[in-house]
């Protein structure tokens, strides 16, 4: 009998979310926002990362076509004066 008194006072919550959760629907501060927030982070991390790995390979494929382009000119000089030397790559 008293728990009869008790549930009818005091019913059970059948809301199993998390307080915060169950408040999400009008503020904004739900699972889904804050999971669209961090889609949002994650996905402005990626283009930074991108972006910073396009010009290191940029600045790096620059530095080696240089490289190469300094070691013909002295392997067609050497050529012609008739020098010739055995560099190494």
């Amino acid at each position: 009998m008293f728990n009869q008194a008790q549930a009818s006072i005091f019913p059970p919550n059948l809301d199993f979310r998390r307080s915060d959760e169950a408040v999400g629907y009008g503020g904004g501060t739900g699972t889904g926002e804050k999971m669209k927030e961090g889609a949002a982070k994650s996905v402005e991390q990626g283009k930074a990362t991108v972006e910073n790995s396009a010009r290191t390979a940029a600045r790096v494929a620059s530095e080696t076509v240089q490289n190469m382009k300094e070691k013909v000119k002295r392997t067609l000089s050497d050529h012609k004066t008739g020098t010739e030397t055995h560099d190494e790559l």
